[in-house]
């Protein structure tokens, strides 16, 4: 890598960061440069960066199928026998690459920080796991402002919040359980499993890798066994069965802007939906009072919990919300309880509410489910907040075109 060196303050500068007295630090305008510097082996043009972003977004593109599209164009379709691997584009460095340049361009955004410092590749996956919750605590603040008021058009624009689970978008975590332990005023101590990434071959990752693997398939009673025979193909004794996400439960106002996400683990439990309003109800700039959810029946029960409701501020708050099970879903609630107390169809406020708006966000979501199986929970993250902040600024232009042609 090419580099400078001061000779008064003895400052190294390189492609996108320079280095003084053992700190090395991002310019301040490194996304503006014409290369971005992954590593001192990995430099990108930035208009290629811009060009992956699209192709994610518009063409929900993974990084090995832009990598292998970028070698057969510039080295042909043989590359893959040549042995100079030097001229070929790994997916992992390119994706190593992206994470980088989104993880800056999301401080930028969110004015989180001014001196970025230089983001060493085995660091990564630890920043973004440390980073995360910040991020998305800004992008709530930022989709609850002005800023989407003020450019949105919708008519009914923030009027009510649609939440639902979307289980598609899952990926491999570790299998062991009630491991890590959440804190809520309104509910106490919550252990949950790991939410990390499982190491090569095993089901665990590396903090629990003591754990006992007992998950393995075991030979179903009477089935033959290895030692029946010399051929190992028995499928009762087949791979591990690895532990998965349940996927994300997002926030969506009925204008179809993301206001919030959060992953979900075993699956879309009450206690995890529960925690996801709370944290909504402390962040958002703009909650209003209209709640539509598809299990909104044992919800609104989970909420009015006496003992409950009266924990914290924000649980008094989710008392007050007017909460009916979205219109798409009310058919399967038969229950007479349901018919009476959440039923969107006899409350005039909803009446021209779009319920149905996280539905037709996980349309687009849903694009991802084979990018993201194999992604680090920082990763994940990362990636989601990213295609969010995105399809938000794409959903604005689309309400505002709509009613122009509306009128």
């Amino acid at each position: 890598m090419y580099e400078l060196k001061c000779s008064k303050c003895n400052t190294v500068y390189k492609c996108s960061t320079y280095k003084r007295k053992g700190l090395e630090l991002y310019y301040n305008d490194v996304l503006e440069q014409e290369y971005f510097m992954s590593t001192c082996d990995s430099v990108f043009s930035m208009e290629f960066m811009r060009r992956i972003d699209i192709d994610i977004f518009r063409k929900s593109a993974s990084f090995e199928g832009i990598a292998y599209a970028y070698n057969d164009e510039h080295l042909g379709i043989e590359w893959m026998n040549s042995l100079n691997n030097t001229q070929i584009l790994d997916r992992r460095r390119l994706s190593e690459a992206w994470y980088k340049k989104t993880l800056i361009e999301m401080k930028k955004n969110y004015n989180l920080q001014t001196d970025i410092e230089y983001i060493l590749s085995d660091k990564l996956e630890g920043i973004l796991e440390c980073e995360k919750d910040v991020l998305w605590e800004k992008f709530s603040i930022k989709w609850s402002s002005s800023l989407h008021t003020d450019n949105c058009n919708h008519e009914e624009c923030c009027k009510a919040i649609v939440i639902d689970g979307h289980m598609k978008g899952t990926r491999s975590v570790c299998g062991a359980t009630e491991v890590k332990t959440i804190d809520s005023e309104e509910l106490g101590s919550i252990h949950m499993g790991c939410w990390k990434m499982p190491m090569k071959g095993s089901l665990y990752c590396t903090e629990h890798k003591h754990v006992k693997e007992e998950h393995k398939k075991k030979p179903t009673e009477g089935a033959k066994t290895e030692e029946d025979s010399e051929c190992n193909t028995l499928k009762e004794n087949g791979h591990l069965q690895k532990f998965k996400s349940a996927g994300v439960c997002a926030s969506v106002y009925n204008c179809g802007i993301i206001n919030g996400m959060r992953e979900l683990y075993g699956c879309e439990s009450l206690t995890q939906v529960y925690i996801f309003l709370i944290w909504l109800a402390k962040v958002l700039e703009i909650f209003p009072h209209l709640l539509a959810y598809d299990d909104a029946c044992h919800l609104k029960k989970f909420i009015m919990n006496p003992i409950r409701a009266e924990k914290s501020e924000y649980s008094k708050f989710l008392t007050t919300l007017r909460i009916v099970v979205d219109k798409m879903h009310f058919a399967n609630h038969v229950d007479k309880w349901c018919r009476r107390n959440v039923n969107p169809y006899t409350d005039d406020l909803f009446k021209h509410i779009n319920t149905e708006a996280c539905e037709q966000t996980f349309q687009f979501v849903a694009k991802f489910k084979f990018a993201t199986k194999h992604m680090s929970c920082g990763k994940y993250n990362l990636f989601m907040l990213k295609i969010s902040e995105m399809y938000n600024n794409d959903r604005l232009v689309r309400n505002r075109k709509r009613i122009k042609e509306d009128k």
